[in-house]
């Protein structure tokens, strides 16, 4: 009834200042989830058959929590060309490497590959048929990216750096499946640190912060509500592994190059949704980099230095408000400072 009600409905929208206490009774699937097991099968059927109405190209797929499904999007006949913009910084060999690694996991052909170095670098090895670009010394991360973007002749854009590699099969078809998608603007995976945990599975734009959601995690871990395995809407997400239409990305003048960490992301996403367009994470893709994760999981703190001070004033600047009207995606009643879905506390709570 959902579903069908949500395919009929001009828009949908979520009312936050209602909270839903839900009680459990020996009969309840809240207290037992096998109390009820024709559900599970009825859930499954009628999300098939809203699949089968709207997206035709796609198969439903377990997520290893009951009653949550994902997606897996099969070949479709149109192949449109993928650019994949990488920042090689100031190092042709982490280049190779990810060039190697690349060819490895992709199994999706209609690809160029782009990589842009910092200016003062003299890459003088353009192997495996890949372009090779230079920006200005000391120019930004955003900027290199922008350059890459600016020579890239795909329909669609991919932003990664030399030192992450995508971890699952087929990463470019299946977020290819999502971002061709009616209404949406923005695709992202679930990047991992070296040992595996969580580095972000979305990003938070609140009031009293800019911050990566379930940062330390372990990768199996559930998260809030199940949402770690599950596909979710977010206000932003991080750049690395970011699927963007080039149309789409040079009509919202592509990133602020002013900007040095993951808030320019933000501000991208930020424009993207003022397009009307949605901003998806996918947990059924993982990029994984060689970055360690930080000692202290829990503390955004602490653990998040790749969301600067200097970057949050700036996006502040540029939209005045936005932070002050609240995340539309991270429930009002939690802590607006914490990206692990904890109760806000009674002096910050929702009046």
């Amino acid at each position: 009834m959902v579903l069908f009600a949500a395919s009929k409905a001009r828009t949908v929208h979520h009312e936050s200042r209602v909270l839903y206490h839900w009680r459990m009774t020996d009969e309840s699937t809240a207290n037992n989830p096998d109390a009820k097991p024709y559900a599970k099968v009825a859930s499954r059927l009628a999300i098939a058959n809203n699949m089968d109405a709207s997206l035709s190209d796609a198969n439903i797929i377990g997520s290893g929590i009951l009653n949550t499904q994902n997606l897996w999007f099969r070949p479709n006949k149109e192949k449109p060309v993928v650019s994949v913009v990488i920042d090689g910084g100031t190092s042709s060999a982490r280049a190779q490497a990810f060039i190697e690694l690349f060819e490895q996991t992709n199994g999706y052909h209609h690809v160029e590959v782009i990589i842009v170095f910092n200016g003062g670098f003299v890459e003088d090895d353009a192997r495996g048929g890949c372009t090779v670009l230079h920006d200005e010394a000391g120019a930004s991360k955003f900027s290199r990216f922008n350059k890459g973007a600016h020579d890239a002749s795909g329909e669609y854009l991919v932003f990664m750096d030399a030192d992450a590699v995508f971890q699952t099969p087929e990463p470019l078809e299946q977020m290819l499946g999502m971002c061709r998608r009616e209404g949406v603007g923005v695709v992202a995976p679930k990047t991992l640190y070296a040992d595996g945990s969580v580095k972000c599975y979305g990003v938070a734009v609140t009031s009293e912060r800019i911050m990566p959601l379930y940062r330390g995690y372990p990768d199996d871990f559930p998260g809030y509500q199940c949402n770690t395995r599950a596909f979710q809407n977010n206000s932003a997400v991080s750049y690395l592994g970011l699927m963007t239409p080039k149309a789409l990305f040079d009509e919202a003048g592509g990133f602020d190059p002013e900007y040095e960490t993951e808030i320019g992301c933000a501000d991208y996403c930020q424009r993207v949704m003022d397009a009307g367009r949605r901003i998806v994470q996918m947990c059924t893709v993982k990029v994984q980099t060689d970055e360690k994760c930080p000692d202290i999981h829990y503390d955004n703190e602490t653990n998040a230095p790749d969301f600067s001070e200097e970057d949050l004033a700036l996006f502040d600047a540029k939209w005045p408000g936005v932070r002050a009207a609240g995340d539309p995606y991270f429930n009002r009643n939690l802590d607006q400072s914490s990206s692990y879905f904890q109760i806000a506390p009674s002096s910050k709570g929702v009046s």
